[in-house]
């Protein structure tokens, strides 16, 4: 008995030294926390001192926890029942009201917070299994991991999930469905999908905007229809499943507007703008080596050059055909007798004709104007202007910009261009792809030519044209087959081989442009000047212009053909009863959507396209098809316009600069002979001179 309370006075007394070590620790981290200007010794001794309160505090909770369970001190002996028996009863009370708190809690802690738990550490074994696909240097534009992902998974109350303990286990269907669905939802965003959700969102609001503005007027109209001329302005489709013409003037304001937002110039500044704003933010741009900062500059080149060139065109074409409606009284009374200004149609057509929409104010599209060779002549110009021959020009103006003897500070940055074109600009190429754009431009159009003026030549569509005016119409319908679906003649009265000629030709579009896109996209320049990336091995090796074009072509051959199902079973009636359907027209129907062209073999007498007189859901699906034809020419994700170097590495290149300076300095000093370094001694001057071009 004597022992035994021998024994618990031990046990009491480690317990008061225990006690008071605690105190002390609780004592020095609450001086070390109320003092927050003490020296580096300090500091480690508090964090020290937190490390052994939080030891001596699990220590003494596990004993106090081995005893209560089996009665027994944790240096070999039982609880006294004489002497110090009230301390050691008190002292069960105590551990059992700590252990009931701690179950408390953590029952409280496993039904409140589980399934936040649960959820969250799914996700994140989620996110573990799929890791960036883009682990390279270069960093794509807007490839980010949205935050509501993260929020839609943790906080949805119909998805709990129960991967509590983290083992495997088989993946219910409900979870399956959830998570496909919110990766579809929600998927990491690049150039691509932004590009499509912003043509998707316009197309949308100018829908809605276009049904608004015709309520309560005799051109109302059903939201399909609106959904329609809204998703053919913004794609550059044309297609009309209503008479333009009768659109009340907000009507044509909205579809003026959405053509603008849509135009396919316009957009290539995007990548443009975006990696101007990572160079502001995220980098010093005196720390810059010397290709990244002529490639800053050369994209703030690019960012004046490109707005200058389309507002140019816009201006000179509003100013042609105004003042050729205005002056010539035929083309007056043609403005007039179609309830149009002069200034109204030119502006409208040139916007038209440059952004390649194929809109008109007019009901039957350019064929009024066909025995006027100027204003024919004009359009035609400005649609490949807008179109196909953009990249060409391009070069030649930053070519031209670095031959004028003006400005000589700037030759470097056109230089820049003229030597790395795809690193900096999506649209514009190096010499000789963009020799082979001119050649397969001329190779088009002059076959197409050809084949208009043997076949169709005494047909009923250049029936009552003189010859010139027959040349002039002919060459106006061979630009505009692959470009902009303005038509100056009746389509119906071509031949059938020239129809069908028409359609691989708008099948074909500006294919050219994006094969050069694709192509030069995968080969261009890295910001060091080598040639692609070692990690690409397999890219470049499939990257040739027999693969891309037959990419090109076959890629979304599956949809075109199951559209064109979809709708024939869709308008079976109207096959099989109505005289004005044929499977041919709308073969060619959904072609030039897909070529996002606007051409249309009609539905009768109708001022509008042959997809007017198609149900709702066919119209719908041709809506698909012109979204999915405005994307088969975007670059690829590797595609070094639109990526973003990172900054990182431009950092170190810059600190590895700086140290080969100072080093050959201090080697020079020595007389010792140094290799000549690749960047100017005087890094600081030359930062300031280009900073200079400015």
């Amino acid at each position: 008995m004597a022992s035994q309370q021998a024994q618990g006075e031990e046990d009491e007394a480690e317990s008061d030294i225990a006690e008071q070590v605690m105190s002390d620790v609780e004592s020095s981290s609450v001086a070390s926390t109320s003092a927050p200007t003490t020296s580096t010794s300090s500091g480690s001794k508090a964090s020290s001192s937190g490390l052994l309160r939080k030891k001596d505090k699990g220590r003494i909770e596990a004993r106090d926890e081995d005893e209560l369970e089996t009665g027994t001190s944790t240096s070999g002996g039982t609880f006294s029942s004489t002497g110090s028996e009230g301390e050691s009863r008190k002292r069960k009370q105590k551990l059992k009201k700590k252990k009931k708190a701690k179950e408390r809690q953590r029952k409280h802690k496993q039904k409140g917070h589980k399934y936040l738990h649960n959820t969250t550490a799914f996700f994140e074994r989620r996110l573990r299994k799929s890791p960036r696909e883009d682990s390279s240097d270069e960093e794509p534009v807007f490839d980010l991991r949205s935050s509501a992902s993260l929020w839609s998974v943790t906080n949805n109350p119909v998805f709990k999930s129960q991967l509590s303990n983290g083992s495997a286990r088989s993946q219910p269907f409900y979870e399956w469905i959830y998570n496909n669905t919110l990766a579809f939802l929600w998927p990491p965003f690049n150039y691509f999908r932004l590009h499509l959700l912003y043509i998707i969102l316009i197309a949308i609001l100018s829908s809605i905007c276009l049904y608004v503005s015709q309520l309560n007027k005799d051109t109302e109209m059903s939201y399909t229809n609106a959904l329609f001329i809204g998703g053919s302005a913004v794609t550059e489709s044309g297609l009309a499943v209503i008479d333009p013409s009768k659109l009340t003037g907000a009507g044509q304001a909205v579809i003026f507007v959405t053509i603008l937002c849509g135009n396919g110039v316009l957009l290539t500044l995007a990548p443009v703008v975006v990696r101007l704003v990572y160079f502001l933010k995220k980098t010093r741009v005196r720390q810059l080596t010397h290709d990244a900062k002529l490639e800053y500059l050369a994209l703030w080149k690019l960012l004046m050059i490109v707005p200058a060139y389309v507002l140019s065109i816009m201006a000179a074409t509003w100013l042609i055909l105004g003042i050729y409606s205005s002056a010539d009284d035929s083309a007056n009374d043609i403005v007039k007798r179609n309830n149009n200004s002069p200034a109204w149609w030119s502006l409208f057509h040139s916007i038209s004709g440059f952004s390649n929409a194929g809109f008109s104010t007019f009901p039957d599209s350019w064929i009024q104007w066909q025995r006027h060779p100027a204003p024919l002549m004009t359009m035609g110009f400005v649609m490949l202007l807008g179109n196909t021959a953009f990249p060409i020009v391009m070069r030649i103006i930053v070519w031209a910009l670095w031959k004028q003897p003006l400005f000589t500070r700037h030759k470097k940055v056109y230089r820049y261009l003229l030597d790395h074109p795809r690193r900096c600009f999506t649209h514009m190429f190096p010499a000789a792809e963009t020799k082979y754009l001119i050649l397969v431009l001329l190779i088009f159009n002059l076959f197409q030519f050809v084949c208009e003026l043997l076949l169709d030549w005494r047909s009923g569509a250049f029936g009552s044209l003189n010859s010139a005016e027959k040349i002039t119409n002919a060459l106006f319908q061979t630009i505009t087959t692959r470009c902009t679906g303005f038509n100056s003649i009746d389509l119906t009265q071509l031949t059938f081989s020239m129809l069908w000629l028409y359609t691989g030709m708008m099948y074909i579009s500006a294919s050219p442009v994006y094969l050069a896109v694709r192509y030069t996209g995968a080969t261009s320049d890295d910001i060091s000047g080598k040639q692609g990336d070692e990690d690409e091995g397999q890219v470049q090796g499939e990257n040739t212009v027999g693969s891309q074009a037959k990419r090109l072509v076959v890629q979304h051959f599956f949809f075109i053909f199951m559209a064109i199902f979809a709708i024939s079973i869709i308008e079976e009636q109207g096959l099989k009863n109505d005289p004005n359907y044929s499977l041919f027209k709308i073969i060619f129907e959904v072609v030039s959507a897909y070529g996002n062209v606007g051409l249309s073999l009609g539905y009768g007498s109708a001022a509008y396209s042959f997809a007017g007189a198609w149900a709702n859901l066919s119209k719908l699906i041709l809506v698909m098809v012109m979204i999915l034809g405005k994307h088969r020419g975007l670059p690829d994700s590797i595609d070094k316009a639109i990526t973003l170097t990172n900054v990182a590495n431009q950092q170190e290149e810059f600190e590895r600069h700086r140290k080969r300076i100072k080093r050959k300095a201090l080697t020079s000093r020595k007389g010792t002979d140094v290799k000549q370094t690749p960047f100017p001694v005087d890094s600081s001057s030359a930062s300031e001179r280009e900073m200079d071009v400015l």
